[in-house]
């Protein structure tokens, strides 16, 4: 978003002027955090990495500075710098490569009790455990992860944790409880106003709807959905919605009504290329 842009343009200035490398590597793990284009957060990556490598090689050459927080710090930096390399890999579809990522990055973060990153990292291998068929693995990184969120009270990073565990729920037909998940994420998600949470738990919730054969509450959710990305301006977002609601529309026997949703889907797909 043009706000996210605005605070990593804000980050790089400060980042630029910044005197000690601990300072650098909190900047860079910020930044990355906020950058969506893999080509940008694997560019500071990559910056983070080499500040990284360099002074733990120097600190690691003088026993006693290991017991020190600014080791502590560089060894933090290097979970999260491995971490992001796992979410490149995934985003690149190399899912053996991104699970020996995550798998790296876990071993650090446990070992420097960094909850945060350790809570993602094992999501993400839920993820690509999930793409793989591995259900079982999936939900045990999934329900990790969520324990571990829940613990340093990350509201956001709970609420994702609930979501994933609802997908596996209704990729398993068990829609019930998926759906439970869907709504608990999306109380917290209003608690916080995440918007963009807010409109893909709609978005699911719809989905659950679909499945279940209930094509009004269905059709209602996705609507929600598609209002608030409207709201956050999020094009992508808009496009997947107007397509759900055509669709239902159109598969339920109303082309005419269809119609204009799938057309103005187009247009949108148009326009953003």
């Amino acid at each position: 978003t043009k706000a996210q842009n605005k605070v990593v343009d804000s980050l790089e200035l400060i980042l630029i002027s910044a005197k000690h490398d601990t300072s650098r590597c909190s900047l860079l793990i910020k930044i990355i955090e906020l950058e969506n284009d893999i080509e940008d957060y694997s560019k500071h990556n990559q910056k983070l990495l080499a500040i990284v490598e360099k002074n733990l090689k120097i600190i690691e050459a003088e026993p006693e500075r290991k017991k020190t927080e600014e080791y502590k710090k560089f060894k933090i930096a290097l979970g999260r710098a491995i971490y992001t390399q796992g979410c490149q890999a995934q985003e690149e579809g190399e899912s053996n490569k991104a699970t020996k990522y995550y798998q790296n990055a876990i071993i650090i973060q446990q070992e420097t009790k960094d909850d945060e990153g350790l809570a993602n990292s094992l999501n993400n291998l839920g993820e690509v455990a999930s793409y793989l068929g591995d259900i079982p693995k999936a939900l045990e990184n999934y329900e990790k992860s969520l324990k571990i969120r829940e613990h340093i009270k990350d509201t956001a990073g709970i609420s994702y944790s609930l979501n994933n565990i609802g997908f596996i729920h209704k990729d398993q037909g068990d829609f019930t409880v998926a759906i439970d998940y869907f709504q608990k994420s999306l109380k917290l998600q209003q608690q916080i106003n995440d918007k963009q949470g807010i409109a893909a738990s709609f978005n699911n919730i719809g989905l659950i709807h679909f499945y279940k054969g209930d094509i009004k509450g269905a059709v209602d959710y996705f609507k929600k959905s598609l209002n608030v990305y409207e709201e956050i301006n999020d094009k992508h977002g808009q496009a997947n919605g107007l397509i759900n609601i055509g669709f239902i529309i159109g598969n339920s026997g109303n082309m005419k009504e269809a119609m204009p949703y799938l057309e103005k889907s187009l247009i949108i797909l148009e326009e953003i290329k």
